[in-house]
């Protein structure tokens, strides 16, 4: 195989469903609080069922939470209601596109040989999986962050036009 980077994203987003849909619920779920303990979640179902940007009906918006992860939230419990295991395949999806993205990064400043095994460690590193289970913001931060990364190295990677 001449370039295993196909493979290694979908063993990323493999690690990423067996976590969520089989181990999480067993070991995860039992030993935390929630798995929306800064209220996302529950954020953006207040929006979707037309209270606004409020922790509970009735109260103040909430100024203390940003706004982009419970409207990225939003669409996905308007289509399918509060449903954690499809924002768990949005998030493995997610982490899978983020490990191709790493290997861009990667492959572009480094070389083929380094951006294989940034791309595997990406899969594989256990906090970015444990955050694949969980409504937490880090998972869409940690894609947001690479895709710009990955615009700046294609910036100063290409020669200056005037």
């Amino acid at each position: 195989m001449r370039n295993p980077i196909f493979l290694i994203c979908i063993l990323c987003l493999i690690a990423r469903l067996v976590f969520c849909y089989f181990i999480f619920p067993v070991v995860g779920i039992p030993n935390i609080e929630s798995v929306d303990i800064d209220k996302y979640g529950t954020l953006a179902m207040n929006v979707v069922r037309g209270y606004g940007y409020v922790l509970e009906p009735g109260s103040a918006p909430e100024l203390l939470r940003p706004p982009l992860y419970p409207f990225f939230l939003v669409p996905i419990y308007f289509i399918f209601g509060e449903n954690l295991y499809v924002v768990q395949l949005v998030h493995s999806l997610l982490g899978a596109l983020t490990c191709f993205i790493i290997y861009l990064i990667a492959d572009k400043i480094f070389g083929r040989k380094t951006a294989i095994l940034s791309a595997i460690i990406f899969a594989f590193y256990p906090l970015f999986i444990w955050y694949t289970a969980r409504i937490w913001l880090e998972t869409l931060l940690t894609f947001l962050v690479s895709l710009c990364v990955l615009c700046l190295v294609n910036v100063f990677k290409s020669p200056l036009k005037i």
